[in-house]
């Protein structure tokens, strides 16, 4: 596996794959399951790494994204956990008002990030949809639109 990933891997059995299964819930309420791989992704190459050899290999996919599953639900028996939460980029592009946001990013940090420009995303647009639209003005209902620009 070494040198598969930019980031790290962890067969079940080796070192360092019990604390990367428990790093993977945020509440310390870790279940026992235990996933045969825990590819902690460094970019988005690992990501597409770890989908091909999971395909390869017939193996079901447990996503960590943000990590805030109470139950933890992506940490699963067999197959592959693929933990995305170092993937927590912001971009912003203000001036086209919408924003790049890696599948790690938790959403205040996402909310710092735009506050810092003034802009935040529209109080009635859908979770995902929040992420890629961004509104001026200092609050959720003032001065912005929940319309993408045109």
């Amino acid at each position: 596996m070494e040198g598969q990933f930019s980031g790290h891997a962890f067969a079940r059995g080796e070192d360092g794959y019990e604390e990367a299964r428990r790093a993977a819930v945020w509440n310390a309420r870790t279940p026992e399951r235990h996933p045969d791989l825990i590819v902690q992704a460094k970019d988005g190459e690992d990501l597409v790494a770890a989908v091909r050899m999971a395909r390869e290999r017939g193996w079901k996919i447990g996503v960590r994204s943000g990590g805030h599953s109470w139950a933890g639900n992506h940490v699963r028996d067999g197959g592959l956990l693929l933990d995305a939460s170092g993937l927590d980029s912001v971009e912003i592009d203000a001036e086209a008002m919408t924003a790049i946001v890696g599948p790690g990013a938790r959403g205040n940090d996402l909310l710092e990030t735009l506050a810092a420009r003034d802009l935040f995303p529209p109080a009635t647009a859908p979770g995902w949809l929040s992420a890629v639209i961004c509104c001026r003005g200092a609050s959720a209902g003032t001065g912005g639109s929940t319309a993408p620009p045109a």
